[in-house]
């Protein structure tokens, strides 16, 4: 039930989110576009508009697991802080691009992030575990 509910909500922010950014959006190339592709290069690429517009309303949006939900999780299942390095660079590209596609489950970690297939192409959601690695600014060390 818990989880039907943090989905449900998880799912009514991103779709605040998406409403408030379209509104926001100007012609393109503008400061404000969060559509336009050159909006993102030199800044995290495509990936940092996939993590703005799906993973802020818990991560935070300088990924620091303070965003918006992260206060209605349970205790001990706060959002993955994504700019510790320490902890990032134990964690293999593979691992993270599961963790985003199956879910926090699928990796032994918190149900409460959700799985992203069928919602993210598996380019999008390379794209923003190449993102996680510009937060954290780390590479996968295997320690």
């Amino acid at each position: 039930m818990m989880r039907i509910l943090i989905t449900g909500i998880f799912l009514f922010v991103v779709f605040f989110a998406a409403v408030q950014v379209s509104e926001r959006t100007v012609q393109a190339g503008e400061k404000g576009d969060y559509t336009s592709p050159e909006m993102w290069k030199g800044a995290g690429g495509a990936g940092k508009g996939v993590y703005m517009m799906n993973c802020v309303p818990c991560h935070g949006e300088n990924g620091q697991g303070d965003g918006p939900l992260a206060y209605d999780f349970p205790e001990g299942q706060k959002p993955r802080n994504h700019t510790d390095g320490k902890y990032m660079a134990t964690k293999a590209d593979k691992d993270l691009f599961k963790a985003v596609n199956e879910g926090g489950e699928a990796v032994g970690r918190s149900s409460g992030m959700p799985a992203f297939k069928g919602l993210l192409s598996d380019k999008e959601i390379k794209d923003v575990v190449a993102y996680l690695r510009e937060l954290c600014k780390c590479n996968y060390t295997g320690k």
